[in-house]
């Protein structure tokens, strides 16, 4: 993840790699992959998480609590 809501995938080792769909635009600060399908990342600007869990395809924001 990265700059401009960038979101990359390697399969292979980092040999290499697919830009996924990204819910947002602005600056992504990190992810955490739980496995191969499910992960969470982090809007830095608006302080906000989104979960994928079919390899980030699709994207959903986490509720806040």
């Amino acid at each position: 993840v990265g700059r401009a809501g960038i979101i990359l995938l390697t399969a292979d080792g980092g040999a290499t790699w697919k830009q996924l769909p990204s819910p947002i635009a602005d600056d992504l600060g990190g992810i955490h992959a739980a496995d191969a399908l499910r992960a969470t990342i982090r809007d830095v600007a608006n302080h906000r998480s989104y979960e994928t869990s079919d390899a980030g395809l699709t994207w959903h924001p986490v509720a806040s609590e």
